[in-house]
């Protein structure tokens, strides 16, 4: 999508891509449009664990300083500084657990 107003997901998926194994990562990436963003707020389904923390980069693999607090499944990234236009953050789910072996999970992410 290009010249968006808003931050937009442009990618996802998850390594090892494969329903039956534990302890997954799940990925996305974000392109930060519109305006700078110092908070994205991500909402994991029910029977969904992250068990092994958020990590988060820039397009040139650089980490990001953020706190990222968990409330029952929303996790909300505070970034120590505003993320500017045109970066292209990707965010780490990492140690995915399920209660089941559905193929689709549906993340909400909040800008």
């Amino acid at each position: 999508m290009r010249d968006a107003k808003a931050p937009h997901i442009i990618h996802s998926g998850a390594h090892p891509n494969h329903v039956i194994l534990q302890k997954t990562a799940h990925y996305f990436e974000i392109h930060i449009q519109g305006r700078a963003v110092s908070q994205l707020s991500i909402d994991v389904p029910n029977g969904i664990k992250v068990t092994e923390g958020v990590d988060i980069s820039n397009q040139y693999g650089k980490k990001i300083d953020a706190n990222v607090p968990s409330n029952n499944g929303k996790y909300t990234i505070n970034f120590a500084q505003p993320v500017p236009i045109e970066t292209i953050l990707s965010i780490f789910l990492n140690g995915i657990i399920t209660d089941n072996h559905d193929s689709n999970i549906a993340l909400s992410v909040l800008c």
